[in-house]
């Protein structure tokens, strides 16, 4: 069972007043009835401003929120590269501890080297160079393959929520505006607010990455002009008050 806390989640079966420390402090996990779930490496990442003996392995992840300490980094290091065998998701059944926010579908977990990273490269099992995460991704990730971008219709259209047009986008100009305008979309807004109506029609944008941990997002095309992360379907930007945004879309698809 998860506990949500704000952004927060805890696991476990505890009474709330358990839960509500476990959301200020990390508890250590009791290894009972351990669950072993062995994920593929997607992306890696090093915050200047620690030690630079520690790595960040990211994964796919697309539950809300995960454990610190829950992964654990199979690894080896030789003086050119390090190789990331597997990341074990390790978790037990009366585990508990305080939760992190998924962001982007990505978890991640700490890897401790022998030695500073450096130049090294670091790749994963079958020897494929893992792309680096930087401290200044938005929204959405830096540096995507490719872009799937849909224009459903709405109730007036015929037949309803038709494929207006659909386009795949694979210039790495066009797909460097299109992760700006996404990343400079401002949060979608915490009090309440009255929209025009709207059909129902709006923009699937779908980023993909070499690395994985791809990203949907669903932009509506009247009305709040929200945007919302799929799966989820939590509201994460707004689209009204930016205005290269929507017109980029068109000019993408044509319209």
């Amino acid at each position: 069972m998860r506990l949500k806390f704000g952004r927060l989640q805890v696991l476990g079966t505890a009474g709330l007043a358990v839960a509500a420390l476990a959301a200020l402090v990390y508890i250590g996990v009791s290894y009972n009835s351990v669950r072993d779930t062995v994920l593929q490496p997607r992306a890696v990442f090093q915050d200047p401003g620690v030690d630079p003996r520690t790595v960040e392995v990211g994964v796919t992840w697309k539950q809300e929120g995960w454990c610190l300490g829950e992964f654990h980094v199979q690894a080896s290091e030789t003086g050119s590269e390090v190789k990331i065998d597997a990341v074990i998701d390790r978790l037990s059944a009366n585990s508990m501890c305080a939760g992190v926010g998924a962001v982007n579908n990505m978890a991640w977990a700490e890897l401790h080297l022998a030695a500073p990273l450096g130049t090294r490269a670091v790749v994963g099992r079958d020897g494929t160079a893992l792309p680096y995460w930087t401290s200044g991704d938005g929204l959405v990730r830096k540096g995507p393959n490719s872009a799937d971008i849909s224009h459903y219709g709405g109730l007036n259209d015929t037949p309803q929520f038709r494929v207006r047009k659909s386009i795949t986008v694979t210039d790495p100009v066009e797909l460097g505006q299109l992760v700006t305008e996404l990343d400079a979309l401002p949060p979608f807004p915490a009090a309440p607010m009255l929209c025009a109506l709207d059909e129902g029609a709006y923009y699937l944008v779908a980023l993909h990455y070499l690395g994985g941990g791809d990203v949907t997002l669903k932009a509506e095309d009247r009305g709040c002009e929200t945007l919302w992360l799929l799966p989820s379907n939590r509201a994460v930007a707004w689209g009204a008050t930016s205005p290269g945004f929507y017109p980029l879309l068109k000019g993408l698809l044509g319209e």
